[in-house]
């Protein structure tokens, strides 16, 4: 039986990367129909729902590293660390795909 921790643990590393992978092949098929119907509210609600999603991931990645850091194992320690950078790094990658929405419109 996997251990709850576990389960956090391979959640926080591969949930944001799946957010993010998910966030980019919606917004690339759903720009189109909302440039067509004039409904560019659409991209900054996309953005917002998958920094939420892979914030509930970071505050999951942060309890198993409380976690593993009371029960000294240095793997999961690791583990963990990594998967908050990484969490971190898709949060960033999120801001910064928003920011240029507003810079370089994409219904031109």
């Amino acid at each position: 039986m996997v251990k709850r921790p576990n389960l956090l643990l391979w959640g926080a590393l591969i949930g944001p990367s799946l957010t993010w992978l998910l966030y980019l092949g919606s917004s690339f098929t759903i720009a189109a129909y909302a440039c067509e119907r004039g409904s560019e509210w659409i991209m900054p609600l996309m953005t917002a729902v998958a920094l939420v999603v892979s914030g509930l991931f970071l505050v999951g990645s942060r309890r198993t590293y409380i976690h593993f850091q009371k029960t000294g194992d240095q793997s999961g320690i690791f583990l963990s660390v990594v998967s908050l950078l990484l969490g971190v790094l898709i949060v960033l990658i999120l801001l910064s795909s928003e920011l240029s929405n507003h810079l370089v419109t994409p219904c031109m």
